[in-house]
């Protein structure tokens, strides 16, 4: 008999609040289920502000990636909204999910000990079109990462102003400096239904950070995929189209959408690299597409997205191995710094270390299992779907840490074949760049 009075006084508290906050169905049922202990759910609520500076009617898109403890229905991305809105319209968007814990912290307060969880994170594709009569007047993609650390999570979506469309505009992943050197990334198709859907995926290869050694010690480096899989993020791309008369597939404008987590399904590591010299580390990464197109939803309209994301890393090496498959050779001789800040342990000969990447908050002495959104390396490839579309675009991987109980980040693995201690840092002294630097011992100031 406890359970129906613990619901009659929920059902009371939450009337007699509803006429001071409004609360929505969703929040209700979240918060019930959290106070009752009966499941355990998080509700992300998307606030997505459209831009007062565009005119005519405006359409939004939400669509949300599969994650590990929350898939979607057929592995692809699902549906969360559509609609039609005004310029200068707030809209928001709620999802529940199930509340997994992926992170939990310990922190001190007046009041003692608490925890900080973070659940977990979840990717939203979020896309907004606004047009008047048939004239594009705004354009916009993003995929937007949401990190909730309550069970229910605000995250506001500024759409950027610089993305009004322009001549010329068919959306750049970035503006990197990338090799001449090209690869080709044929979609394989998966599923089709004519005027309907259709989807499919190709492997590409994606430039990503730097890896170096000296005189020695060699290095390497690597992911795993099994107890704690790594989470790789590089460039995704969208586009979105609606009206009367929508265009077709084939007439899709790619635009850059930011970074997309790609998980590893393999343990390995690159060849090692010994000697004073620095290499290229290259991803072999498995790239989804998606095209959709649903009419009803708005009277007389019909609206189309098209999806390009990363999905899972099928190998990494770097690209003095030999592979071939138009990896162009980037070693070249490294100097060592004259000072480095870590040092591997233990230090006799024949021993190694492996050194992974953290998130830490700017001006801080705080980590944090989530950070990073800067490009760091660019790779140019082609992808096209046999007789509908091709575009040359431009895959950026990202500096961006993912560490908590589902993802890790990489690793750099340092073998010492000295007599001496190795030192290392991380790149611009930035634990979250995916790259370290090695110096020599001697040279390290007292």
């Amino acid at each position: 008999m406890e359970r129906p009075r613990l619901f009659l006084t929920i059902f009371v508290i939450v009337a007699f609040m509803t006429p001071i906050v409004a609360v929505s169905i969703n929040e209700t049922k979240v918060l019930v289920s959290d106070l009752t202990g009966y499941k355990s759910e998080v509700l992300i609520k998307l606030d997505i502000h459209i831009p007062r500076e565009a005119r005519g009617r405006c359409f939004v898109l939400v669509r949300r990636f599969p994650s590990m403890y929350n898939p979607t229905y057929d592995g692809y991305t699902e549906k969360v909204y559509v609609g039609v809105h005004r310029p200068g319209t707030v809209v928001e968007v709620e999802k529940v999910l199930n509340a997994y814990v992926a992170k939990s912290f310990e922190y001190l307060d007046p009041g003692g000990t608490k925890i900080y969880h973070y659940y977990e994170p979840q990717e939203f594709f979020v896309a907004l079109l606004c047009k008047t009569g048939n004239t594009t007047t705004f354009k916009w993609s993003k995929i937007v990462q949401v990190y909730p650390t309550w069970i229910i999570y605000r995250r506001d979506v500024y759409p950027s102003r610089q993305s009004f469309m322009v001549d010329g505009d068919r959306g750049s992943a970035g503006v990197l400096q990338v090799p001449p050197s090209q690869f080709n990334c044929t979609v394989a198709q998966d599923e089709f239904r004519p005027g309907s859907y259709r989807r499919g995926g190709c492997v590409t290869w994606v430039r990503g950070p730097l890896l170096y050694s000296m005189w020695f010690v060699k290095t390497r480096y690597g992911v795993n995929s099994n107890y704690e899989p790594v989470a790789l993020y590089t460039g995704a791309f969208g586009d979105l189209d609606a009206g009367p008369f929508v265009k077709p597939e084939s007439q899709v404008d790619w635009i850059a959408a930011g970074k997309k987590l790609a998980a590893s399904n393999v343990t390995m590591s690159t060849a090692f690299l010994s000697g004073p010299y620095s290499d290229r580390v290259y991803f072999k990464v498995k790239y989804v597409y998606e095209w959709g197109r649903e009419c009803g939803v708005f009277p007389g309209k019909c609206y189309s997205y098209w999806l390009l994301y990363p999905s899972i890393v099928l190998g990494v090496y770097r690209s003095g191995q030999g592979l071939g498959s138009g990896i162009p050779n980037e070693t070249s001789s490294y100097n060592p710094p004259t000072y480095c800040q870590y040092t591997c342990h233990p230090i006799t000969s024949g021993t190694s270390c492996k050194v992974y990447f953290l998130g830490k908050d700017e001006g801080t002495d705080e980590y944090t299992p989530y950070q990073g959104d800067v490009p760091i390396a660019g790779t140019r490839v082609v992808f096209s779907l046999n007789g509908t579309w091709s575009a040359e675009l431009n895959v950026n991987f990202y500096k961006a840490i993912r560490d908590d109980m589902e993802y890790r980040t990489p690793y750099v693995e340092i073998v010492n074949n000295r007599s001496s201690v190795v030192y290392w840092s991380y790149e611009q002294g930035d634990p979250s760049y995916p790259t370290l630097r090695l110096c020599c011992a001697n040279t390290r100031p007292h």
